[in-house]
């Protein structure tokens, strides 16, 4: 059984105030930690094994202090300290851990007891030395200046807001307008939120190819060809290809969109209409009012521990210790950044949520998906290598996405009425069904984009707009909107900040169903196989994480159509139960 594990670091290896936001904690202490670790003299495989563990009691402090600096640069992005502390240890920190970390991992893979190291090492030494193979000491202030573009784009995202009806709405709240049964309000509120993006256009477009040229450089200094092939080798994507996803795009072309359109059809018959337009996916019909199963924060919580503890106590344990530690920040302000995360925290071991919730269905889906990322958090707490606790995403996602899935089925505890809980079902269902074609869009650009490094801002655009037309359904209406459309894609944090990260959640959505498949037929015996996967952490493999978690690592065109033809059944039944009414 997992146990909450409450710690904090008591080994000397670890400056004081590492949770704190100031530059106090500085790169003057934490030299003299790298130094010695450095020079250490390693006479066998016990003293081998003990530097390994004081190296990875370093790095999980470093990691606890940077997380810390960025949760508070996001909770308010207009506090000066918090800004000039993560800007330092992005410019003096993160530059000199960098180093170290190399020549650390130069003198592990050099050891002659290398060797006698147990399997559980295995995976730690296949990571360390794709690193080493990768490093080059003229990247470290490339990837200075990549973060802090990065930090740039957020600014950016964060100052964005639109007014409606004598109130300001941050970007991530306005999209709860977009829920009214008034189509001449969605159309409004979509094109104001569209021109904030398009009267920034030139900015966001020349810090896009600011990075996209930074990356080709980077790329070309570790001697590959292209940044695909860089990233794919960094994100240590060991188990698929380029080509295995040009192939998953086609293949959500095929099996997602027929499905997709059936959804779209009805959703048409519910608004009485003949053709969709984007502003219309998340409408509420006439008469309806939009589903906002949460009152507030507190609301939000209480709830949700509620609903994760019917899944599996420990699940509600996990946000209650968060709740206690008060390593929640749910709610939407003014100059707080948009979007969600679940910030891992190795040495406390009790993860933070950020998110900006504004009462929607939608913000419930957020803070499963989140609870999914810190039930594993938690869950990998105890293993004693930080590479083990920080899974590739498909294993991350994995986690998260079957969270939302596992829980779904308990929501009676946000909705009292129960065509309220069925229409949040279907909503869910569907949402997934539109998130597979988008993740397509954003991926098959990712790498056009990076195989085609020399193109225009305008080939550029063109190949966007051709994407939403290949990955829309018949019934979607895009014309006119040619002005708006050219810059959605500068919404998706991933296309700046974390480049090539946005498949993962394609496969990893594949495996939830097929855990919610498993769970739908087997019950419990799917939900402990699922906090078995957690517990791995990246000790294993992606394919045999997901093998202890009772399904396939596989995003075939026919595993697809399987899992489609699942969901098809699941949402047929909910939909005959919701026209019946």
């Amino acid at each position: 059984m997992i146990k909450l594990a409450m710690v904090a670091i008591t080994s000397s290896f670890a400056p004081q105030n590492a949770s704190s936001a100031s530059a106090s904690s500085s790169w003057e202490e934490w030299q003299p930690l790298y130094e010695e670790l450095l020079l250490r003299t390693i006479n066998n495989l016990p003293s081998l094994q003990i530097w390994i563990a004081d190296v990875n009691r370093v790095a999980a402090s470093a990691a606890e202090t940077f997380a810390w600096r960025y949760v508070r640069l996001t909770t308010d992005t207009t506090d000066e300290a918090a800004v000039k502390a993560f800007e330092y240890h992005i410019q003096q920190i993160q530059p000199n851990l960098e180093h170290y970390r190399f020549l650390l991992n130069q003198k592990l893979l050099k050891s002659p007891y290398l060797d006698q190291l147990p399997p559980t090492y295995q995976t730690h030494i296949q990571l360390l030395q794709k690193d080493a193979e990768l490093f080059r000491t003229e990247n470290i202030e490339r990837h200075t200046q990549e973060r802090l573009l990065g930090k740039q784009y957020g600014n950016l995202l964060a100052n964005i807001s639109i007014e409606w009806a004598g109130e300001t709405y941050p970007l991530q709240a306005s999209s709860r307008l977009l829920e009214s049964s008034d189509p001449v309000q969605r159309e409004a509120v979509y094109r104001r939120v569209a021109q904030q993006f398009y009267q920034q256009q030139s900015t966001f477009e020349e810090l896009f190819d600011d990075l996209r040229n930074l990356r080709g450089d980077i790329a070309k200094t570790a001697d590959h060809d292209n940044y695909r092939s860089y990233k794919f080798k960094q994100l240590a994507r060991f188990d698929y290809t380029p080509d295995d996803c040009l192939s998953f795009h086609d293949a959500i072309r095929q099996e997602v969109l027929p499905l997709l359109t059936k959804v779209h059809e009805r959703k048409c018959k519910e608004l009485n209409v003949s053709m969709l337009r984007p502003w219309d996916i998340t409408a509420s019909p006439e008469g309806t009012a939009p589903l906002q199963p949460i009152q507030s924060d507190t609301d939000l919580v209480q709830k949700s521990i509620q609903v994760l503890r019917e899944v599996d106590t420990f699940f509600g344990d996990c946000i209650k210790q968060m709740y206690v530690r008060q390593h929640l920040d749910l709610e939407t302000r003014p100059n707080k950044r948009p979007g969600g995360y679940q910030m891992p925290l190795p040495v406390t071991g009790v993860p933070f949520i950020f998110m900006n919730a504004s009462g929607s269905v939608q913000d419930l889906r957020t803070f499963m998906h989140e609870s999914g990322h810190a039930a594993h958090s938690v869950a990998t707490h105890h293993l004693p290598l930080m590479s083990s606790k920080h899974p590739p995403v498909e294993i991350a996602e994995l986690a998260a996405m079957s969270m939302e899935l596992l829980s779904m089925d308990k929501w009676h505890i946000f909705f009292g009425d129960e065509s309220e809980l069925r229409r949040a079902q279907i909503w869910l269902l569907e949402n997934i069904l539109q998130l597979l074609p988008w993740i397509a869009v954003i991926d098959r650009f990712q790498h056009w984009i990076y195989i085609h490094p020399e193109h225009s801002k305008a080939e550029r655009t063109a190949y966007w707009l051709s994407l939403l037309q290949q990955f829309k359904t018949p019934v979607m209406n895009y014309d006119g909107l040619e002005e708006e459309l050219s810059c959605i894609w500068y919404r998706q944090l991933h296309l700046f900040e974390a480049p090539f990260y946005y498949i993962e959640y394609g496969i990893a959505q594949l495996g939830a169903i097929a855990i919610w498949k498993n769970y739908k037929e087997k019950g419990q015996v799917a939900v402990d196989n699922y906090k078995q996967a957690l517990q791995l952490g990246y000790t294993r493999s992606i394919k045999e994480v997901y093998e202890r978690a009772g399904i396939q690592f596989d995003f075939s065109a026919p595993y697809l159509s399987e899992l489609i033809a699942f969901l098809k059944s699941e949402l047929t039944v909910l939909w005959a139960a919701a026209d019946s009414e």
